[in-house]
């Protein structure tokens, strides 16, 4: 069971990297990609040190909320599990921001790019 769902995890952080990449890096030139490119770089690992961080304080709070020791441990986790994925879905708010006329844009670039 442990497989499936971590090739799954694998295939959605992928997908979600490659469409976040494309929107950001889309309207760059090529002489400006490279800097763009370290920048999204740079941003993306700023949003995952804060993911872990707001994580271990949600975690550090919950085990406090369901008291100390290993009977709160496991109901903090799921806790914590469930907050975090509440925080990645909200994110998506952003992205349905862009409007369809956008989305088309972009797919027309990368097929006259490609061909």
């Amino acid at each position: 069971m442990v497989i499936p769902l971590l090739a799954l995890f694998g295939m959605v952080n992928s997908i979600q990297f490659t469409a976040m990449n494309t929107v950001t890096l889309k309207d760059l030139s090529g002489t400006s990609a490279s800097g763009g490119n370290s920048m999204l770089s740079m941003v993306q690992m700023l949003s995952m040190s804060l993911a872990v961080t707001s994580a271990g304080a949600l975690l550090a709070t919950f085990e406090q909320g369901f008291g100390n020791g290993p009977p709160g441990v496991l109901p903090a986790f799921h806790a914590t599990f469930i907050c975090m994925g509440l925080i990645t879905c909200a994110s998506s708010w952003i992205f349905m921001q862009l409007s369809p006329q956008e989305s088309r844009a972009v797919v027309h670039r990368t097929e006259t790019a490609e061909g």
